[in-house]
């Protein structure tokens, strides 16, 4: 009776941990639905931020082309004062369209993996069980174990020292979205700057009509 008790036991707790594994894993899923949802704003953002640049890069060409004609119009102090706006504009876009695109490479790249893993796990389950079948019918025992950390090991080698470092960090999926919604903010930040950059520059050159 106590036996009987004791595999019953046994079977709810182990049914208790593949359903926790299973409601994590679908918590997990959600959490990275909500991150990439706001990682597909990226690419608008950037290519906002790169019709300011372009507009950025067409005034101040403009201007130093003209800035004979513009110096009668205008004092040659807030000619001088307007460039160095506009350059810092540019600078603001510049780091924006290399925030754009770690996140948009970062999330290809990430996208590909799934896509890959997901086809290797499938193809590899699929001949192990095959595998697994006959070896029952011989009473040998097959481990299907795969040793991923052997595989990060030998990618994370083939990049320069300083990716090795970064690689190896044991990270969390969520620590890993977290780091890049940071990104994502810092690029709408500096969009933001580059923005306020080109219109102060405007304001200026009215006022000095």
């Amino acid at each position: 009776m106590n036996n009987h008790h004791g595999s019953n036991e046994n079977a709810q707790n182990s049914l208790t941990e593949v359903a926790d594994i299973i409601k994590k894993k679908a918590e997990e899923q959600i959490l990275r639905a909500y991150y990439t949802s706001v990682f597909e704003m990226s690419p608008l953002v950037d290519r906002f931020a790169t019709w300011l640049l372009a507009g950025i890069g067409a005034t101040s060409a403009l201007t130093i082309t003209n800035i004979e004609s513009i110096s009668n119009i205008l004092p040659f102090t807030q000619i001088k004062i307007g460039l160095l706006i506009l350059t810092v504009s540019a600078l603001f876009g510049f780091v924006e369209k290399f925030l754009a695109l770690d996140i948009q490479s970062t999330a290809t790249q990430e996208a590909k993996l799934q896509q890959i893993l997901k086809e290797s796990s499938e193809e590899f389950y699929g001949r192990i069980n095959e595998v697994k079948i006959v070896a029952a019918t011989k009473n040998i025992d097959i481990s299907a174990e795969v040793d991923t950390k052997v595989a990060l090991e030998k990618f994370a080698n083939a990049h320069p020292w300083y990716k090795r470092i970064q690689l190896r960090k044991r990270q969390t999926l969520e620590d890993a979205q977290k780091a890049r919604l940071r990104r994502y903010y810092r690029q709408l930040t500096y969009t933001v700057l580059e923005f306020c950059g080109f219109l102060l520059f405007i304001i200026i050159v009215v006022a000095s009509i």
